[in-house]
This record gives C-alpha cells, sequence and structure tokens, in this order.
C-alpha cells in the first residue's frame, strides 16, 4: 500500500472546469503574452539599439544641430563662409568698377555718338560677364556647402577638398538656370508665386548634391518633400530668415556662422523628415 496520502474529494457543486487546476504558464511569461517591444529611440536620435536612429523633428532641435556640428567642424565651415560672401562680393564689384570706368572714359565731348554706343555697350558686356561669374561662384559654393551639411548628418568631417567633389556640376547649373526662371516670372506675377517657387525648390539642390538626381527629378522630389512638410519647413525657413538677418547686422561676419549653421540645420531637416538616420 502507498504511504502517499490521498487527494482531497472534490466538492460536488463544483463545476468540473473549477475543479482543474490551470497549467502552470511557460517560464518567463504567460499564455497568449506576445513579446516586450524593441526599445523606443533615444531624444538624441539613436536607436535603442545603437547607431544611427530616426529622431522627432523639431526647428529648435534642427538649428541646435546645426550650431553643434558648426562647432565640431569650424575649420571648413568658416572657410566656406567665408568664400561665399568674398567671392561673389569681389566679382560683382569688379564688374562695377569695370562698367563705372568705362562709362567714364566715353564721356569726352569730341568722341561721336557712334563710339560712345560702342563703348557703352562693351562695359555693360563686361558687368555682365562678372555678373554671370559672380553667380556661378555662389551656385557652386553654395552646392559645397550642402555636400558638406550633408556630410556631417551622415559622421563625417567636413573637409574642403570633399566637398567640392561627388556632384555634377553641370546639373547645379542646370538646376539653378530653370528654377531662376521660374522665380522671376513667378516674381513678375505679384511676388508671391515667385516666392512660393523658391519655397517649394529649395531643396532640389539637396536631391542633385545628395542622391545624383537630375534636374527634372531633383524638381519634383523637392516638390513633394516640402508639400508633405510644409508646417515645419516653413518654420525652418522663417527661423533660419531671422538667425541670417542677426547675422548680417552683426557687421556681415555673423554671416560666416549663421550661413554653416542654417544650411547643417537644413541638411539635419531634409534627413529627419524623410526618416534617415541622422549621425549625433
Amino acid at each position: 500500500m502507498s504511504d502517499q496520502p490521498p487527494y482531497p474529494p472534490q466538492d460536488p457543486n463544483l463545476p468540473p472546469s473549477a475543479a482543474t487546476p490551470p497549467p502552470t504558464p511557460p517560464y518567463g511569461g504567460s499564455y497568449g503574452t506576445p513579446p516586450p517591444p524593441p526599445p523606443p529611440p533615444t531624444h538624441d536620435g539613436e536607436g535603442g539599439y545603437g547607431g544611427y536612429g530616426y529622431p522627432a523633428y523639431d526647428v529648435i532641435e534642427a538649428v541646435k544641430y546645426g550650431w553643434k556640428k558648426f562647432m565640431e567642424n569650424a575649420g571648413a565651415f568658416l572657410v566656406l563662409g567665408l568664400l561665399a560672401i568674398l567671392i561673389p562680393g569681389a566679382l560683382s564689384l569688379i564688374g562695377s568698377l569695370g562698367s563705372s570706368t568705362s562709362a567714364t572714359v566715353i564721356e569726352n565731348p569730341g568722341v561721336s555718338d557712334i563710339v560712345k554706343i560702342t563703348a557703352g555697350g562693351g562695359s555693360g558686356v563686361v558687368g555682365f560677364l562678372f555678373s554671370l561669374a559672380a553667380q556661378v561662384a555662389s551656385l557652386v559654393i553654395t552646392a559645397a556647402l550642402v555636400r558638406g551639411a550633408l556630410d556631417v548628418t551622415e559622421g563625417r568631417k567636413a573637409s574642403i577638398g570633399a566637398v567640392f567633389s561627388r556632384w555634377n556640376l553641370l546639373t547645379v547649373l542646370l538646376l539653378s538656370i530653370v528654377v531662376g526662371i521660374a522665380t522671376t516670372v513667378g516674381l513678375l506675377m505679384c511676388i508671391l508665386p515667385g516666392l512660393a517657387v523658391m519655397f517649394f525648390t529649395y531643396f532640389a539642390t539637396y536631391f542633385v548634391v545628395g542622391e545624383g538626381q537630375g534636374v527634372i527629378d531633383a524638381i519634383k522630389s523637392s516638390l513633394r518633400f516640402t508639400a508633405d512638410n510644409a508646417g515645419n519647413l516653413l518654420l525652418l525657413f522663417l527661423l533660419a530668415f531671422v538667425i541670417v538677418i542677426l547675422g548680417a547686422c552683426a557687421c556681415l561676419v555673423g554671416l560666416l556662422v549663421a550661413i554653416p549653421v542654417t544650411t547643417i540645420a537644413a541638411a539635419y531637416t531634409f534627413k529627419s523628415l524623410r526618416n534617415q538616420p541622422v549621425a549625433p
């Protein structure tokens, strides 16, 4: 005979299911419970498991990020800021001086009207050529700034040698011509259409420099991106405008900081609002 005590008799008033104890759940959880979700991204954009994350966008954080990355790469961005101000400005000044000098030479009562007209036309050509050179220089430096801003959001250091490579100069120039014509036509139509063109095509340069898109594709991508994020981008542009104005008021020296900081903030925005990783 076994020494094990018998089980107590079941209560006849209980249903069979109540009298039978439930099975023991598996170790570490219960039946029907899903596994815990992965940890959420941290505030600075790093994912819970390491690596670059997808930060929740905030326009103030974008400007703070621009300042942080500017300070980490101050040498390269200060040089680019100087180039952006000095080279186009110098070319425009030389063109205007050349035009005024030619005009002074022809102000001679003894010179015939035909010679005056010819000389005046030559001075206009000189001014136009230098103005065109200033525009091209400005476009090249702007594209280099965008490349440098994208580099720092991707975890690379900005360097003068690198920022002038890895993008197509001809595409940037063609994009500028197309956008410039559209903007001019828009400004002639009560100004507001021109401002809209400038707003909706601003990020076309980022699509050309950052992703190698062609002119038409870059404009389309910029239109879609801006339309999908119009509220955030409008806030960014207004804040960037204020920063640039303050930089200009500081004897123009502030522009050496304001231009790179706002460009990096735009690159951060370009990445964040498209759910692309951003380097911390």
